[in-house]
């Protein structure tokens, strides 16, 4: 009867250890799916943003190219306008000679 006894307690013993290894797994498990979860919320707000940059990828490489167009312009024109006020300057020259001729 004692061996009975003892072996009933032995196996209590086993299922409350049992019992408490499946809780604590069952509580890792639940921080894992909460984990899972997270990550494939932010997976899915990965995809979002990547179709919304893919979107506008175009429409980015054409203000760049619109941006460098400009750019080139602006350097066309800036050489341009020396090169009219490199001309003034000989045409006052020329007038300021030609006035001193008539006087």
């Amino acid at each position: 009867m004692k061996k009975l006894t003892k072996g009933i307690e032995e196996s209590r013993k086993e299922l409350e250890k049992i019992t408490e290894d499946q809780k604590k797994f069952l509580n890792v498990f639940k921080k894992f799916e909460q984990k899972a979860s997270k990550v494939q919320e932010s997976y899915k707000m990965y995809i979002q943003h990547k179709i919304v940059v893919d979107k506008a990828k175009p429409d980015s490489e054409k203000m760049k190219k619109t941006v460098d167009e400009l750019r080139a312009s602006e350097v066309d024109s800036d050489y341009k306008l020396q090169e009219l006020k490199k001309k003034f300057s000989e045409l006052e020259m020329k007038g300021k000679g030609s006035k001193k001729k008539k006087d």
